[in-house]
């Protein structure tokens, strides 16, 4: 399939962004055009019912106060490639996630990240421990990555440090190969090369509740927004009904909310050819770790949202155990947990990384990550039984 650069919005501006009020409405000026156009018709349509509309644009500035502004990526992270996976980070630089405050008050957070020559995320202070004797190769999107995280707190590196502490020794080393924006299949797309580049002894595939959506191309516009280009038509509309109006936002934030349970669970559905496409993806990828004789490992991330009334998306992690299990997969569940059962009933937000980001936290990424490390301990500790036996038989 080919793209030309149009497709992938990649724009090479080393400037900074900074989301204070005139660089909000700097780059958003268009959007606050079309709002304010919005408001003249409905004043124009409302004629005489003078206290109406301006019920209606008090409402409005009252939301605008109480909105977190836009959260931004710096644009010049990606660059096309010319397989299953259509893009990728640009090796070798270093970038900043953006988490704003409110419209009227409150601190920008900044999220700084370092992407090293292999196009894969390190500690800022540079090295990833590649040449550990075990290394675990971890792929998926952007909850495998750390997004809004650093590198240690993201979980992949929290598996390892506790695999470190419970079984000894320093033997293990993270790569965190994972993508934002990345689905399954892309993930996937990327173990060829990965493995040979490579050579890990154990592939960790993280799966999202939303890993079967057929994801693709993605756009970072000059306000920071990642966009994407093959959203459905109906998740484009609502994008578009956001922008018009807060009330609209807030009201399609309810709508959201009010049908993710539903909306989760066909997503994992037989009829969604999405889950069919995700389905063989988990078969490649047995193919490709039993080719190279890598240990493959599926790792299901939970999703956080409406955990007040328990966690409602058991089924999923069942239909996913299944899959995955069907083809000689290891299945990592953090359900399993006591800790992660200890979630049920908290509030969500206190587990996201941000009011408007639905990705993990430090705090959830610390659960996660020593859950994944205590479902995956005895299968490396059996492995490594097994390799110090055979390196003994060779000497012998």
């Amino acid at each position: 399939m080919d793209f030309s650069i149009r497709d992938l919005c990649v724009f090479r501006d080393k400037t900074p962004l900074r989301f204070g009020l005139y660089e909000l409405v700097r780059h958003q000026w268009r959007v606050y055009v079309v709002r304010g156009l919005m408001l003249a018709i409905l004043i124009w349509w409302l004629g005489r019912h003078f206290y109406l509309w301006l019920a209606l644009i008090a409402i409005e500035a009252f939301l605008w106060a109480i909105t977190f502004k836009t959260r931004a990526h710096e644009p010049n992270i990606f660059q096309l490639t010319s397989d299953g996976r259509l893009f990728e980070f640009v090796p070798g630089i270093s970038f900043r996630y953006y988490y704003p405050a409110r419209n009227l008050w409150g601190r920008d957070r900044v999220t700084e990240v370092r992407v090293g020559p292999h196009g894969l995320r390190e500690p800022m202070c540079g090295g990833v421990g590649s040449t550990a004797a075990t290394r675990l190769l971890f792929v998926g999107d952007s909850a495998t990555f750390g997004e809004g995280v650093s590198f240690l707190e993201a979980y992949p590196a929290i598996v390892v440090e506790e695999l470190k502490s419970s079984l000894g020794g320093d033997g293990f080393g993270v790569i965190n190969a994972a993508v934002p924006g990345y689905n399954t299949c892309q993930a996937v797309a990327s173990l060829p090369r990965l493995i040979s580049q490579l050579a890990p002894a154990v592939v960790l595939l993280g799966v999202t509740m939303e890993d079967t959506l057929p994801w693709g191309r993605i756009e970072i516009g000059e306000d920071g927004e990642m966009r994407r280009l093959d959203a459905p038509f109906r998740h484009k509309v609502r994008e578009y009904l956001k922008r018009l109006s807060y009330i609209l936002y807030h009201l399609s934030q309810v709508y959201r909310f009010a049908r993710i349970e539903e909306y989760t669970r066909c997503l994992f559905r037989q009829e969604f050819i999405g889950f069919r496409n995700w389905q063989e993806a988990v078969r490649r990828m047995a193919s490709i770790c039993r080719d190279a004789e890598v240990i493959p490992i599926v790792a299901i991330i939970p999703g956080l949202w409406k955990l007040e009334s328990g966690y409602p998306w058991k089924g999923v992690h069942a239909i996913i155990r299944d899959s995955c299990e069907s083809e000689g997969i290891f299945v990592a569940d953090p359900l399993r947990d006591a800790d992660m059962e200890s979630l049920e009933g908290r509030r969500s937000k206190e587990l996201w990384v941000h009011p408007t980001d639905l990705h993990p936290n430090a705090e959830a990424h610390g659960i996660i990550g020593r859950a994944i490390a205590a479902e995956i301990r005895p299968l490396l500790e059996k492995r490594l039984a097994l390799d110090g036996r055979a390196s003994e038989a060779g000497e012998c």
